[in-house]
């Protein structure tokens, strides 16, 4: 299940943009190379890193420059979900850019805007809002999105 929300807007994409990204895997999580190279294609304005823990858990962090209306698929169409529950997701504050902590059936999601950029960061492993926070608090923006795809940031 997806977060219930989409963000909208049109905000000025610099020519030299950089996606938002974890500098190195986050504590105690390996990247997921195979996960990297096959779910990303070029030219990219998304981008999707995957992290596993040594339970094979997974991490994943999307970064889509602009609005996340451009991602279409059989799964996932434009950031929209099924859940309706106002309730079920509650607002949070990432680094002062709005955002929101989500609990699935089996996954643990947050979203945000920050600055041109829209993310996701979902684990499969229960994390409370403050974990997610904490880990989304170590994204920054990137240089080289082929070293994030070939995991050569650890």
């Amino acid at each position: 299940m997806r977060l219930p929300y989409r963000s909208s807007g049109n905000p000025e994409i610099p020519v030299d943009y950089r996606f938002l990204a974890f500098s190195q895997p986050p504590e105690g999580y390996t990247a997921d190379i195979s996960y990297n190279q096959s779910n990303n294609s070029f030219p990219l304005d998304h981008i999707t890193l995957g992290y596993c823990d040594q339970e094979k858990n997974q991490l994943t962090l999307d970064c889509w420059l602009g609005d996340n209306g451009s991602t279409i698929g059989e799964g996932f169409q434009g950031g929209l979900a099924t859940e309706t529950d106002p309730y079920a997701y509650q607002p949070v504050q990432i680094k002062g850019n709005p955002g929101y902590y989500y609990v699935g059936e089996n996954s643990w999601e947050l979203a945000w805007t920050q600055g041109y950029c829209t993310l996701q960061l979902i684990s499969q492993t229960p994390m409370t809002s403050q974990q997610l926070l904490a880990l989304a608090e170590l994204v920054e923006p990137m240089d080289d999105v082929q070293v994030l795809l070939q995991g050569n940031n650890i």
